[in-house]
């Protein structure tokens, strides 16, 4: 994945690539962006709009790569305010308003979208009955990133903020 067009990768519908700390599947491809799947090891999933080219850190993954591996086997984690703010981003919402709508502070929202707090159940189920997601994979999300801390996992929530 270059800028370069000369050395540009095509991208078609069904291509899987790791990014993100996520699994992604092309499912539409226009002349400059790809819509996408995303799934994250813990089993979140949502789509968005990517544009093309696609980041250099994504690794495309060829026929047979990753069939029969999870993601759960990863070695590293990510904080769950990172999925949270993709959420909000393809909301179209400001997080201002989605804090509002849950009924707590920007700035707690904006600690747990930032990677700096994790919500705690009353939050997740907020956040989830707001942003129209399930509540149990919401919370998945953040039992498993404490269990991933604690079994000694990196941390690489930086790298997506």
């Amino acid at each position: 994945m270059t800028n370069d067009p000369e050395s540009a990768v095509t991208v078609r519908k069904g291509d899987r690539y790791r990014g993100m700390g996520c699994e992604v599947e092309v499912t539409r491809v226009g002349a400059n962006w790809a819509d996408l799947k995303v799934t994250q090891y813990r089993g979140a999933a949502w789509t968005k709009r990517q544009p093309l080219p696609f980041p250099d850190d994504w690794q495309r993954l060829t026929r047979g790569d990753g069939e029969g591996e999870s993601l759960e086997s990863a070695d590293f984690t990510v904080h769950p305010g990172v999925t949270w703010r993709q959420i909000i981003k393809d909301s179209g919402r400001s997080q201002m308003e989605v804090a509002e709508a849950m009924g707590t502070s920007a700035k707690h929202l904006s600690q747990i979208v930032n990677g700096a707090s994790l919500p705690g159940l009353d939050t997740v189920v907020s956040f989830s009955e707001t942003m129209g997601v399930s509540p149990e994979m919401m919370w998945r999300l953040v039992c498993g990133y404490r269990l991933d801390l604690v079994l000694g996992k990196n941390d690489l929530t930086e790298d997506y903020l």
